[in-house]
């Protein structure tokens, strides 16, 4: 067996001046050595392994079944795994039998083994950081291992380390926050079956690395959001079934008895304290020990209300938190709205039906029922569940497949400008604008976790993908530059609705924007949209159709102020499947 990823940086860190054991699980270094903590209430003895050494037997810590050890000289980087002998009842069926375990709350591990690695949070060095401000979030939504690998010549097998070669990439389309698809230890693929929720996936390198990825992500001005499942465990390879032998009724034993089925594994025992501490312990790790700037939390409806006495950054539900967890809204700062998507293809496949044009301006309001802009996320092309396909790219119309995919592919016109005009009405909708990675270059077909669907950075050099990359980064932009399309309380004006040719006008600030959903055009300055800017001025500042996004030159109203007659309306071209947007003064 090879031996696991080791923190050999921490070997070199700064040594801590005192460190005292204050109770916590799992492996906590202390001054001259490392104290070994585990809960196993069925246990009749316990050991810690420590790879090279003698093990070392735990004592029991009164009536709380807990037991630890201290054991001096061991430090960051030991390999350690404990034994347990269960007591032998008819709930076991092990009489005599020593069992191997790995630490819940182990920080790394082999992944293949009980291995697991001593880790010191405490001893890395951060860079200053202010983190946007919470409405000002444009977030990108990436998978760590598929984002490196594919046509860039790096091997996908160090995702950590190779994706802070791609954080410039990020930051140039005008991103400030990536979200990123679990990266604690789980089976499957995709990171939502985990085998720990304490331990970084050792399949992308160790938690040294993570931390280097965040650290590096803040010196680039990108917030980092942490995607974490702590409803249920992996149905397969679970590292915490039976963990101390007991196994009454095939329940799982001591951290799952009592807890539902789900169609991925089966649900925690939240109803013991203990497990809620764990799961809370794995929150605010993600937070304290890797310096996230927020948490996105899988599946909350899954999820007792155990968390609302973690507040610290924002926390983004299934939305997600940026205080330390937070659906319910049970004290959640934001929930993604996956209504937004499924509307958007609903008022594709119908592209007649005038009453979808209600559809649009519920989204473009952030679904309404929110108080602030930052409440709602919006993925309007679509986030990992609607991109990805665990079938070979089977689609039911409207999800596992890209969205370009869905109405064409990337090699049709009409497809690519739909495309651009959603993700530039995104831009200047309420709500925090998401992306999931691919949509950005058109890239084809679905994803997945196999390297032959990963992120294709083969395809920057295609003209399509750089056309889209510009209409991305402009969009941006403009979002940014305004700030009423950021301000937490700015709401909606809808001032222009044509349900029979699906053109609908509306303001924020000083921001009008007019999105024309259908193949009708208007050229020469045709159509006029009613406004409140009646004596003023207004500049075009934004077109989805613009020739360097793949539109054509004569797609702009006006590249000088347009004044606003006394009647208010704004004469302006309207291309087909266009997002526009003016600036008035």
């Amino acid at each position: 067996m090879e031996e696991p990823p080791s923190d050999s940086a921490q070997m070199n860190g700064p040594a801590p001046v005192e460190k005292k054991d204050e109770g916590q699980l799992g492996a906590t270094i202390v001054t001259g050595g490392t104290v070994f903590r585990l809960w196993a209430p069925y246990a009749e003895k316990v050991w810690v392994v420590l790879k090279g050494q003698d093990k070392a037997e735990m004592k029991k810590e009164g009536d709380n079944n807990l037991w630890s050890v201290k054991v001096d000289g061991v430090g960051a980087g030991a390999v350690y795994s404990f034994e347990i002998q269960p007591f032998w009842n008819d709930c076991f069926h092990t009489e005599g039998k020593v069992l191997s375990r790995r630490d819940p709350y182990a920080r790394q591990t082999d992944f293949d083994s009980n291995d697991c690695v001593v880790v010191d949070p405490s001893y890395y060095e951060w860079a200053p950081f202010s983190a946007p401000g919470w409405s000002e979030l444009i977030i990108y939504e990436l998978h760590c291992g598929t984002f490196t690998g594919r046509n860039d010549g790096l091997d996908p097998n160090n995702a950590f380390k190779h994706m802070i070669s791609k954080l410039d990439y990020i930051k140039d389309l005008g991103f400030n926050c990536i979200e990123m698809m679990p990266v604690h230890e789980f089976g499957g693929q995709w990171g939502y079956n985990p085998r720990l929720l304490c331990s970084v996936h050792g399949k992308f390198g160790t938690s040294t690395e993570l931390r280097d990825l965040v650290n590096e992500a803040h010196k680039k001005g990108i917030a980092v959001i942490f995607d974490v499942v702590l409803n249920h465990g992996s149905a397969k390879l679970n590292s915490l079934w039976n963990h101390d032998g007991y196994g009454k009724d095939k329940q799982g034993g001591i951290y799952f008895e009592g807890g539902e089925d789900t169609p991925w594994g089966k649900k925690f025992a939240f109803h013991k304290r203990e497990v809620r501490e764990m799961i809370k312990a794995s929150a605010r790790m993600f937070i304290e020990e890797y310096n996230g700037d927020g948490l996105r939390f899988d599946s909350v409806h899954n999820m007792p209300e155990i968390t609302g006495d973690m507040r610290h950054r924002e926390n983004v539900t299934e939305g997600m938190t940026r205080s330390l967890v937070c659906e319910s809204f049970q004290g959640f700062d934001c929930c993604w709205i996956h209504a937004t998507y499924y509307d958007t293809v609903k008022i594709m496949r119908d592209e007649e039906r005038e009453h979808h044009i209600g559809k649009m301006m519920a989204m473009i309001n952030g679904h309404g029922g929110f108080k602030t802009s930052h409440e709602s996320c919006n993925s309007i092309l679509g986030s990992h569940d609607q991109n990805g396909s665990k079938k070979g790219g089977q689609s039911d119309g409207r999800v596992g497949r890209y969205f370009v995919d869905l109405f064409g592919g990337r090699n049709n016109w009409h497809a690519r400008a739909k495309c651009r005009m959603w993700y530039g009405l995104q831009a200047f909708s309420r709500g925090l604008p998401m992306i999931f990675m691919g949509t950005e270059t058109h890239q084809g077909g679905w994803w997945d976790a196999n390297p032959s669907q990963a992120f294709d950075w083969g395809l920057l050099e295609d003209p399509m993908a750089k056309q889209m990359n510009a209409l991305v980064k402009k969009a941006n932009e403009v979002r940014l530059a305004h700030k009423a399309l950021t301000t937490e309380n700015e709401g909606v004006n809808f001032t222009h609705k044509d349900g029979g040719h699906r053109v609908l006008g509306f303001v924020r600030g000083n921001i009008l924007c007019v999105v024309n959903a259908s193949d009708k055009q208007w050229e020469d300055k045709g159509y006029g949209v009613q406004t409140p800017f009646a004596g003023k001025t207004v500049t075009h500042v934004f077109n989805s159709q613009a020739e360097e996004f793949g539109g054509w030159a004569g797609s702009w109203t006006s590249d000088q102020p347009i004044q606003v007659g006394g009647d208010g309306k704004v004469h302006c071209t309207i291309p087909k499947w266009s997002c526009l947007a003016f600036e008035a003064s």
